[in-house]
């Protein structure tokens, strides 16, 4: 597989009007697998995150990464707690994950996921259970977007 990378800023945007799954997307903190019948619609790129609006067989959502966004005082209710990450089911809908901060006195809230093919039922692991918090792996990628005040200079 030839691994795409899309590199944007806010300046510059030019993404193809819809990726269609399977495949991996990698964004700098975490990955997401698109499923058969999935396809991402639509892209909005900052300096400090990515939010890709995805529509597919079960309605639309949306999966966002930011690394500034402020951190809610309630979380929600958590879901499942793995190697330092949380996933927290929002008490207005949707889910957060977070990570832990290395003195672990607070949570960073990292990745979120919103839309209405997430209803607050068990069928929402179908969606969240395909988000991997962390680096994303070198190779595999199908697309991979960045953000950064790097991006600027180019």
């Amino acid at each position: 597989m030839i691994t795409a990378v899309v590199m944007m800023s806010a300046l510059a945007l030019q993404v193809p009007a819809s990726i269609p799954g399977p495949l991996t997307v990698c964004l700098p903190h975490s990955q997401f697998r698109l499923t058969t019948g999935e396809a991402i619609r639509d892209v909005s790129v900052g300096v400090h995150g990515v939010a890709l609006t995805i529509s597919g067989p079960t309605g639309s959502y949306r999966v966002s990464e930011n690394e500034i966004v402020r951190t809610p005082a309630d979380l929600g209710i958590p879901v499942r707690r793995e190697r330092g990450v949380t996933l927290y089911r929002a008490n207005g809908g949707g889910y957060r994950f977070t990570v832990a901060d290395p003195d672990r006195e607070r949570e960073q809230m990292l990745v979120m996921l919103d839309g209405a093919a997430l209803s607050g039922s068990a069928r929402d692991a179908d969606i969240y259970d395909r988000v991997t918090v962390g680096p994303p792996p070198s190779e595999g990628c199908g697309v991979r977007y960045v953000y950064g005040f790097s991006l600027l200079a180019r």
